[in-house]
């Protein structure tokens, strides 16, 4: 689909949503850039594959300066993956991720050794209102089930500097571009974070903690492997949410930055698993990310609403997938 056709495709969907609308907002354009990294550290030696991760977590997801894969939306050929591995203490140690234009995304970290490694997804989605009326938004995603384990023979507890983290991470960040004067010309920039989701493992055996945002406390089961009794952690349930976006005035823009990154901190004989998918078989099957139009005037009728879906799905290339 070309961006002449999405634009056209996507016109219909905002019309057939807001009937009851004078005029549907219309998008200019619809972009997304992609991109991937993942590390591997050991004592030996460090390997690194896509775009470079570099400090805390938190300094990585606040980093939005990256060079992106620009992609077709709703493609599922456009993709980006690393995948990096080094001989661990136990198997390989590696680092995976992926994303592909139809916003599926997957992170993984699994190994023994001290340092272990990171992996990072970022999708970015950029909407250009070319209308005279805002434009209003919902963004729709979709968390694949995960887990986040210590792998710890000695089982040092949270509070002991040599043990383990396991670390899983989603987050959406918009970034709104306003048009500000009276001849325009210039933006007013906003920033908003609109969700925010972690599971955290420190530690082993009784002196275990793990900590966990509200969007995912809920989705945690306690994880025991009866072959491999020194891996523990939790299970992690898929999630599904949606959240919605700034309000895109007339001739104003909205980037909006979907991230995930794991991470594994290990020591001495020690390691550990952080994953959200599956990344190790590089196949990025999932169903993406889709866009909603909201109205405050109007609420569309069950049969606008379902043609509406049908449309938006066709456009983001989201097609159900059997699992």
């Amino acid at each position: 689909m070309n961006r002449l056709t999405a634009r056209r495709a996507l016109a219909a969907i905002l019309a057939c949503c807001t009937a009851a609308a004078s005029a549907a907002p219309v998008i200019d354009a619809l972009s997304v850039g992609l991109i991937s990294g993942a590390d591997v550290r050991s004592p030996r030696a460090t390997v690194a594959q896509g775009t470079p991760i570099a400090g805390t977590p938190d300094v990585v997801l606040a980093n939005k300066n990256y060079t992106a894969l620009v992609g077709q939306p709703g493609n599922a050929q456009d993709r980006h993956e690393s995948y990096v591995e080094l001989p661990g203490l136990v198997d390989l140690q590696a680092s995976s991720a992926l994303v592909d234009a139809t916003g599926h995304m997957e992170v993984g970290v699994d190994g023994f050794n001290d340092g272990v490694g990171r992996a990072l997804s970022r999708y970015a989605m950029t909407i250009k209102n070319s209308g005279s009326d805002p434009l209003l938004l919902n963004f729709a995603f979709h968390i694949l089930a995960g887990e986040v384990l210590a792998y710890d023979p000695h089982q040092f507890p949270a509070s002991d500097p040599r043990a383990v983290e396991a670390q899983v991470f989603a987050r959406i960040d918009a970034v709104l571009k306003t048009p500000a004067g009276p001849h325009g010309g210039h933006y007013d920039v906003t920033e908003h974070r609109l969700f925010d989701y972690f599971v955290a493992v420190v530690g082993a055996g009784k002196g275990q903690e793990v900590i966990a945002s509200t969007t995912a406390e809920n989705l945690l089961t306690a994880h025991f492997d009866a072959v491999h009794p020194f891996k523990l952690g939790v299970d992690i349930a898929a999630y599904d949410g949606l959240v919605a976006l700034p309000a895109i005035a007339p001739y104003g823009e909205l980037t909006l930055y979907y991230d995930m990154l794991a991470r594994v901190d290990g020591g001495a004989e020690s390691g550990g698993r952080a994953a959200l998918g599956d990344p190790f078989d590089l196949t990025g099957t999932g169903p993406g990310v889709r866009l909603f139009e909201r109205s405050i005037s109007a609420v569309p009728e069950p049969g606008s609403a379902a043609l509406a879906m049908v449309a938006l799905l066709a456009l983001a290339g989201a097609r159900p997938r059997r699992r």
